[in-house]
């Protein structure tokens, strides 16, 4: 992973090359941010440009060993910690984990999110954590000397996911850590992590990506047309985790726009004798097809918050969406605005727990209905 290969960032990747560059590494940082920021990709394209035996100004060279190495995730001296899910006694631990976890990183371009994780490795509802043998292993693997480099680097994935016995492990190492050695935290919530771990760390905050940046990024590594990847991006929020998982579900969002705007329609007149047609028609969806249908209700009552408020410079919406949106605001105000989200939230919460969808849909349809009459 080079650094050319992440998009935007612009800043946080020349404050990592400075210190290469000025010899000032930290031996404890925190890459911190939102879920699709860039921080696990960055980590990765950081360790290279360490490691990398023919570094260029602005980025590894991508050719010596040892950036070889590193690209396909197999350098002696890169090392990964990462929450993990107990399926029996030959999945017990993050090395045995390691070949899916190769694997799930370069399908992905390393833009990955803990669902996405769950669902590669099928933990289904299992609680995944960063367990107290794996603490262990880190403290042993770190107490050795390199191989071929001269830093170790260890990436601690979803570090908030440390198991409550497991975090204090890592205390003394990151307090007095071998010569040579880096630990890259990585997290979308520092609130979750102990804060004698947070203040032996460096902090460096990502923001969301902008969706134009999201959306030449599908365009180059995925080949997609503009028309695809400008809906995706602006579904995904900035979250170029989340725009992958939608490019993989093939969510189309045209029919997002038509069937919830005849939803809508349906439930504002109502319409009895149509709505069991649409609620047959997304009930047959997949879950995750049916969330984002969900979603996309979300952002659409959200967009309509913002026209009422006069900020519609801030309205996320295709242009083919924005003359409903702006005719669909009308409909909706503070206090049913409100009612629309927790509905469609709960809705959401219902369906991952496996929910009937044709009753659960129907139920959505009534209690909008109702919102409709809030004033």
């Amino acid at each position: 992973m080079q650094f050319k290969e992440i998009p935007g960032q612009k800043k946080i990747k020349q404050r990592l090359i400075n210190t290469v560059k000025e010899n000032r590494i930290s031996h404890a940082q925190l890459f911190l941010g939102p879920e699709g920021s860039g921080k696990l990709p960055m980590a990765i394209a950081y360790a290279q440009y360490i490691c990398c035996t023919n570094k260029q100004d602005d980025d590894s060279c991508g050719e010596c060993p040892s950036c070889k190495k590193i690209n396909n995730l197999v350098h002696p001296d890169l090392h990964f910690l990462f929450p993990v899910v107990k399926q029996g006694k030959s999945l017990e631990q993050v090395n045995d984990y390691l070949p899916q976890w190769r694997e799930f990183l370069i399908k992905n371009n390393s833009f990955v999110s803990l669902k996405q994780w769950h669902n590669f490795i099928d933990a289904e509802k299992k609680q995944s954590i960063i367990s107290t043998n794996d603490a262990n292993e880190l403290v042993r693997v770190l107490s050795m000397n390199s191989y071929e480099s001269e830093y170790k680097v260890m990436i601690i994935w979803m570090a908030e996911r440390f198991y409550h016995s497991a975090a204090p492990k890592i205390l003394k190492i990151l307090e007095e850590p071998s010569p040579k050695t880096l630990f890259i935290l990585i997290s979308e919530d520092q609130e979750k992590l102990l804060k004698t771990i947070r203040s032996r760390t460096q902090l460096l905050k990502f923001t969301s990506y902008d969706d134009d940046d999201v959306s030449q990024y599908l365009q180059t590594q995925y080949n997609k047309e503009a028309y695809q990847t400008n809906t995706v991006s602006v579904l995904a929020e900035g979250n170029i985790a989340r725009a992958i998982m939608l490019l993989d579900e093939d969510i189309d969002n045209s029919f997002n726009y038509t069937e919830f705007r005849n939803w809508m329609l349906l439930c504002y007149k109502p319409k009895f004798s149509d709505l069991k047609e649409l609620v047959d028609k997304l009930a047959a969806l997949t879950r995750e097809k049916q969330k984002e249908f969900l979603k996309y209700g979300i952002q659409l009552i959200r967009n309509s918050l913002l026209i009422n408020y006069e900020n519609t410079d801030l309205v996320r919406a295709v242009e083919e969406e924005k003359k409903f949106v702006f005719n669909f605001a009308k409909l909706i105000n503070d206090k049913n605005a409100v009612k629309f989200i927790d509905l469609f939230n709960e809705a959401i919460f219902h369906i991952e727990r496996n929910a009937n969808a044709k009753i659960l849909f129907m139920d959505v349809s009534f209690k909008s209905m109702q919102a409709f009459k809030i004033k």
